[in-house]
């Protein structure tokens, strides 16, 4: 690698690769040579040792501006070629970009497309080789790195195809892949019983394919008799991570292998470098593989305050300035393309944004598609919905606190609907999220890391929409990344360039948080106390106290507690007296057994509220009112919301990222609470609609654990149990809902008369019936693709 580097230190040289990336005008032919010449000098250089992935980089990015500048394609047919770029090379031939003049050439593109060809789709050479390696592995433990687009679904498909596993785990690291997986898998007809959740398990199936999250993976090895035969790690990096989620994906791997001595576990990620990082085990063996020929070559802006804009090099890590004299939205606009993602990483910031965007938009008049959707989100949510005046804009946002199904509808109507141009969201769009995105603005780089921006650029321009059927879209190989650098929405500016200096090409290195991942001796306090509670999980215990804590750590409860054995042996007693508690309802027990004289233990805010009888009597409501459609309950809300202005009550839990003030009132950047004193009717409204859903995943994630608990030591009976967890005690509901389907949804089938046309297929899968399929027929747009969630 010397020679080149060598070379590029040279001024002259450096200074001619700055042009050719910087300027938007042609170099002369002499400058062209000179500069193949340091492609092909960095592609030789790189096939004596292919560690130096920078030089293949540095090539291919220098050949693919080339041909975008000169329009002249042999070197770039030439490389994928020989790197096996195939999808690249038939692309070129098939659009007339390059002609054969002898059979040789001809015959090497027909013998490409038979041999590479799958599903209507051209695979490159190392997706070939990769797959079938992967297929024949004989190891227990193998780490398969892709870039994204590059079919790591799939390939989970053809490796269930090939062997003969029993019971499959697939898991996911969020409920939006968990339903694209679980359609994917499900449209494949791979004659499994599909899991969605534990509570669908049996014993009696001899076959199972569950696509889970980790904490529904270890559900379902703590309370069964069973384990998996293969697990699927989807998004593996995030095993680095050092949040909660990150240790319990931890455990699934080691609990299961406990249980299944011959496991086998495949990791699946864009981002992994070294898949030793991975391990638990000093001992343990992951062979890996790595489709290190990405086809895509970002290239990246920053916009500064002032309205500079600079490009960044990211082979030398410098900056150029190019010139631009707009400010900040007149520069957005004109850089947008069909498909443009905003990014920022707060649901307040977003919705600011959002609306300082729709004013520099013209309404969008006379579109049927997009008056439909407004339409069924006046129905469905509320005419005063704030999407409602963006989509007029042709303008959506995304974000954690929007209500399940409203945010996969907004999702499907963006790539689906044209005229919906643009789209703003923070993190719910880094993990797999198959949206067609053109051009992409990251607003704001708070919490962002490498692997998060190298994960979030690969969402722009996915190559199934470079290489389509009828053309082949080049530039897209070269997406153009914007960093905007304003204080309104990135406050720090310096962070940001930071963070771009973070993407200068060099060997990654995978960034270990994980306290329970192997990491020498080094290990703080607080990771060697998870690291002890882990340890626990893996104990055979006697002793009730000490099970006690067993229980509560696996229920995630270290992350409401601080678990010392004083709290543990109050908590204990208290169990010890449940005879006391059976004329309680269920929330009143959880207050008088986990929260009474207990608050100084409670490190969880949003637990801590529990404390205040309002909370209770809040949730008994909310509770009550699950089985109503989505429109009710806002108006219930909303109501509750006015009460509570009327009464001088101003302070309301609103949820961390949403909030601005404390508990008290006082403010405080990133709180978790609002003053709705001054709110409008309108901003009530869609104040209520997002509380609905930071209120329904608090009981999903955090009630629903000290049910289980509560349940498990008899403190209440099933039927308790029951309707605090899912709503009903009706058998024939609690079968659906246990098979996935929300419980406002059954009671509207069950109204419509429907139950009769939607069963069971051989392997215990929901199907419908010709009826069922004319009812969703009749159905307006939104209910339909509601249905179609669930039922296709």
């Amino acid at each position: 690698m010397s020679d080149i580097i060598s070379i590029l230190k040279r001024t002259e040289y450096r200074n001619l690769i700055e042009k050719m990336i910087s300027s938007e005008k042609p170099l002369t032919g002499k400058e062209y040579s000179i500069i193949l010449f340091f492609a092909i000098t960095s592609l030789k250089q790189f096939s004596l040792d292919h560690r130096h992935v920078f030089l293949y980089d540095f090539a291919y990015y220098i050949i693919l501006k080339y041909a975008q500048k000169t329009h002249d394609y042999k070197p770039l047919y030439d490389l994928s070629i020989n790197y096996g770029l195939y999808p690249l090379a038939t692309s070129l031939k098939r659009d007339g970009n390059i002609i054969f003049y002898n059979i040789h050439d001809s015959l090497l593109d027909d013998r490409i497309i038979t041999e590479f060809s799958l599903n209507n789709k051209i695979e490159t050479f190392e997706q070939n080789k990769n797959k079938k390696w992967l297929l024949d592995e004989k190891e227990r433990e193998i780490c398969y790195v892709a870039p994204t687009s590059f079919g790591k679904t799939s390939l989970i498909v053809d490796d269930i195809r090939a062997h003969n596993y029993k019971r499959i785990g697939i898991i996911e690291p969020t409920k939006l892949l968990l339903n694209q997986t679980y359609k994917l898998v499900k449209k494949a007809d791979l004659n499994y019983k599909i899991l969605l959740h534990d509570e669908m398990y049996r014993p009696e199936y001899e076959k199972y394919l569950a696509v889970f999250t980790q904490e529904r993976a270890l559900r379902l090895l703590e309370k069964n008799d069973t384990c998996f035969d293969v697990l699927y790690i989807d998004e593996a990096h995030l095993l680095f991570g050092k949040d909660y989620r990150a240790i319990l994906l931890v455990r699934l791997l080691k609990k299961n292998g406990r249980i299944n001595s011959t496991q086998k576990v495949v990791y699946l990620s864009p981002l992994i470098n070294d898949a030793e990082s991975l391990r638990v085990y000093s001992e343990q063996r992951i062979v890996s593989r790595h489709i290190l020929a990405n086809m895509k070559e970002p290239e990246y802006y920053e916009f500064l305050e002032n309205g500079t804009v600079r490009k960044f090099n990211q082979f030398f890590g410098t900056f150029v300035t190019k010139e631009n004299n707009k400010k900040l939205f007149p520069f957005l606009l004109d850089n947008c393309k069909e498909k443009n993602l905003f990014y920022l990483n707060s649901p307040m910031k977003i919705e600011i944004f959002s609306n300082d965007l729709a004013h520099e938009i013209q309404t969008i008049n006379n579109c049927e598609e997009i008056n439909k959707v407004i339409h069924n989100l006046e129905k469905y949510v509320h005419k005063y919905f704030i999407e409602i005046d963006l989509l007029k804009k042709g303008i959506i946002y995304l974000h954690g606190k929007l209500p399940e199904n409203i945010k996969e509808y907004l999702e499907y109507k963006f790539e689906t609907v044209p005229e919906i141009k643009y789209l703003v969201a923070n993190k719910v769009i880094l993990e797999g999220m198959n949206l067609p995105i053109d051009q992409l603005f990251i607003m704001n780089t708070w919490g962002l890391n490498i692997t998060s921006i190298i994960n979030l650029v690969g969402r722009v321009n996915r190559l199934n929409n470079i290489f389509t059927k009828e053309i082949t879209y080049y530039d897209k190989l070269l997406p153009q990344i914007f960093f905007v650098n304003t204080e309104k929405y990135n406050k720090k500016n310096s962070e940001m360039e930071n963070k771009i200096r973070l993407l200068q090409k060099n060997i990654l290195r995978d960034k270990i948080e994980n306290p329970i991942l192997v990491l020498g001796d080094k290990k703080s306090d607080n990771a060697k106390k998870m690291i002890e509670n882990e340890n626990i999980i893996f104990q055979n215990i006697t002793d009730p106290i000490i099970l006690l804590k067993k229980s509560m750590i696996s229920l995630g409860m270290s992350n409401i507690y601080t678990l010392c054995d004083d709290l543990i042996r109050k908590i204990y007693n208290r169990i010890q007296r449940k005879d006391e508690y059976k004329d309680l309802d269920t929330l009143e027990i959880v207050k008088k057994v986990f929260i009474d004289e207990l608050v100084v233990f409670i490190i969880d805010d949003e637990f801590k509220r529990l404390q205040n009888e309002a909370a209770i009597n809040y949730y008994r409501v909310f509770f009550k009112n699950r089985e109503n459609p989505l429109n009710k309950n806002i108006q219930l809300e909303v109501s509750y919301l006015q009460g509570k202005k009327q009464d001088g009550d101003f302070i309301l839990y609103a949820g961390r990222g949403y909030g601005n003030i404390d508990a008290l009132g006082q403010f405080t950047p990133g709180g978790a609470y609002i003053s709705i004193q001054d709110k409008t009717i309108k901003e009530l409204v869609n104040f209520s609609i997002q509380k609905i859903k930071v209120e329904q995943d608090f009981i999903s994630y955090k009630m629903n654990m000290f049910f289980q608990l509560m349940k498990d030591y008899e403190i209440i009976d099933i039927d308790k149990y029951n309707l605090a967890v899912y709503g009903t005690n009706n058998s024939k509901e609690l079968a659906f809902i246990k098979e996935g389907l929300p419980i406002n949804i059954i009671k509207k089938i069950e109204s419509d008369n429907q139950f009769s046309n939607v069963g069971f297929d051989n392997n215990n899968n929901i199907t419908i019936n010709k009826l069922f399929r004319q009812y969703m027929n009749t159905k307006d747009d939104f209910y339909k693709f509601e249905l179609t969630r669930y039922f296709e």
